[in-house]
């Protein structure tokens, strides 16, 4: 409850639902313990607040917090990022590198999306949380260090796993703890603390902006696929084009619909029951492969573009779009 509360606004993390606070209790429990965590979660979760949130707990300071976004590290810049290098190991190494682990050393370091890891270096990865031991690139003298590793990913693991592309050995290595941050769309009734958070968070001084009931119920019934992430984005969206002080349902349903008026939804009824032509599944399923494809077409076909608007990352939108077959249209570049 309320405690709960306090000791989540204190760390980035936020809520009072049951699944939340669980997490946070089994979260807690690593205090003074140094075994790594396994991280899982849709994109958007808050997985390296979390781990945030986990590193916090040992309330030292000076205790180095390192997190690396793997996906978003060239292939080539990988082992040197991860290492380090030796000047001249390479063309353009016109200095020594410290690399991650080693600037992590006594302290943490946060693996987020894992998987983007190629198998080589997921081999080397390994020896290293084996043997707590790093040579930099073009070194030859090893160096020890003292290390937990926090690494995340979301649904894309199991399937990795099972099709050889991600190391069940070093998977181990690594969950010795497991932590899955529920999807936004399990914890609706930590929407309006979070929303509220994130008016607070992205007002000027002197806005005092708040949402009517009508707005916060739009929010529960959202899917937000871009999870928390995408719920701080239309948050933010909304304080800079609502000129009111309140927040009325129908900004939120116009930002949620790109700026155009919300559709209006017919509800045929027939014999006091409702009939539909299709499973509301596959309506929902229907409304997000049309949300993505103008997410796209909106951005010209630009991921990164479109991953930002969406609030979610690129390899989540590769997912989504190979998911609904998105993936195969192509653009005709007149």
């Amino acid at each position: 409850m309320q405690p709960h509360l306090h000791m989540s606004q204190q760390n980035g993390m936020l809520g009072q639902n049951n699944i939340f606070k669980n997490l946070l209790e089994r979260a807690s429990r690593l205090k003074g313990r140094n075994a790594n965590v396994f991280i899982t979660g849709e994109s958007g979760t808050g997985k390296e607040l979390l781990a945030k949130f986990i590193h916090d707990l040992e309330e030292k300071p000076a205790r180095p917090f390192i997190a690396i976004n793997c996906a978003a590290i060239p292939e080539n810049l990988m082992e040197s990022e991860f290492f380090g290098h030796e000047k001249g190991s390479f063309t353009g190494a016109t200095e020594t590198k410290i690399g991650k682990f080693e600037l992590a050393n006594g302290g943490d370091i946060f693996l987020d999306e894992i998987c983007s890891l190629k198998p080589d270096l997921q081999a080397k990865l390994l020896r290293v949380l084996q043997d707590k031991t790093i040579c930099r690139v073009g070194g030859k003298a090893p160096i020890k260090l003292e290390f937990r590793v926090m690494a995340a990913a979301n649904g894309e693991l199991k399937e990795m796993m099972s099709n050889g592309q991600f190391r069940l050995d070093l998977y181990h290595r690594l969950a010795v703890v497991t932590l899955e941050v529920p999807a936004l769309r399990n914890r609706t009734d930590d929407i309006p603390i979070l929303a509220d958070h994130f008016l607070k968070k992205h007002s000027h001084s002197g806005e005092e902006k708040s949402f009517s009931e009508g707005a916060l119920q739009i929010f529960r019934n959202h899917d937000w696929p871009g999870n928390i992430r995408e719920l701080e984005n239309i948050v933010h969206k909304l304080i800079i084009m609502t000129p009111g002080k309140m927040i009325e349902e129908k900004d939120v349903k116009q930002c949620l619909s790109g700026g155009k008026n919300a559709p209006h939804v017919n509800v045929k009824v027939v014999d006091a029951h409702f009939t539909s032509p299709m499973p509301l599944s596959e309506h929902l399923e229907n409304a997000r492969r049309d949300y993505l494809l103008d997410a796209m077409e909106k951005t010209n076909w630009n991921f990164t573009e479109a991953a930002e608007r969406l609030g979610i990352s690129r390899v989540t939108l590769h997912k989504y779009m190979k998911e609904f077959g998105l993936e195969e249209i192509t653009i005709d570049p007149m």
